[in-house]
């Protein structure tokens, strides 16, 4: 049928049949996006890069990823981004490999200097900091799920792209849910 896959696997001499629905990822018309990630375990930035390719699957252009170990190492590549469609992935604690910048002051930094990106926060350590410093999500470790990533950032390009005031667009921000997952708010009153 339309919109399934089908994978085969051959199990004890048969052949059995399953399938996997396309529909497990929101269908999205996210635009195409430059990733930039920062956290000081290889692994992790693997993994955040795996799940961002994941909704990137869905988009309506193509996903560039970057990595970075530290905030210092990344700060050359986002100094000056007036590229509105980068998502910045921090975690908090970069010092194993030098750092001396925090997650929570790269947010600082990035909103200093006016990022029209979207900041996330990616960290075990203190997403609340990360929000309360300006961050648009906390997704945490392990990062989120790919439909609440998914879910993330249709939320916020439709609030960016909807017809209102600057201050409305730039005050989007994300708040912990009880469930420790991000959700979605504008934190104004006009609309």
């Amino acid at each position: 049928p339309m919109g399934r896959t089908v994978f085969e696997f051959a199990v004890a001499g048969r052949i059995l049949t399953t399938r996997a629905s396309s529909d497990s990822v929101p269908e999205s018309d996210l635009p195409a996006c430059r990733c930039v990630i920062v956290d000081d375990s290889e692994m992790t930035r693997k993994g955040v890069i795996r799940r961002l390719q994941a909704v990137s699957k869905t988009a309506k252009g193509p996903w560039l990823f970057e990595q970075y170990p530290t905030v210092e190492a990344a700060q050359p590549a986002l100094v000056g981004c007036q590229d509105s469609n980068t998502i910045v992935t921090l975690d908090d604690d970069l010092q194993s490999k030098g750092g001396q910048l925090t997650g929570e002051d790269a947010i600082k930094w990035l909103l200093s200097m006016q990022f029209p990106g979207i900041i996330v926060s990616a960290t075990g350590d203190s997403p609340e900091a990360h929000l309360r410093a300006g961050a648009h999500f906390a997704w945490g470790k392990p990062i989120a799920s790919t439909r609440q990533v998914t879910t993330d950032l249709q939320a916020f390009f439709k609030a960016r792209d909807a017809p209102a005031s600057p201050r409305r667009r730039s005050s989007f921000r994300s708040t912990m849910s009880s469930g420790g997952v991000a959700r979605s708010v504008s934190d104004n009153n006009d609309g």
